[in-house]
């Protein structure tokens, strides 16, 4: 059996402006926080939404 790799994601040619690499992208997107007591459906979709902001790093 034949087994084929995708290739490693390239960084976006201007992910250097905001970052050195794709770990600094988590530091980027820790704030805000969802303050105590806030719904957990809330809570889910603010840390959904800083996916995007970290996979930018490649888009």
């Amino acid at each position: 059996m034949i087994t084929q790799r995708l290739p490693l994601p390239a960084p976006e040619e201007r992910a250097h402006l905001f970052v050195g690499s794709y770990a600094d992208m988590h530091d980027l997107v820790e704030d805000p926080v969802a303050p105590a007591g806030v719904l957990e459906a809330a809570a889910t979709v603010l840390r959904t939404a800083r996916e995007p902001v970290r996979q930018s790093y490649y888009c």
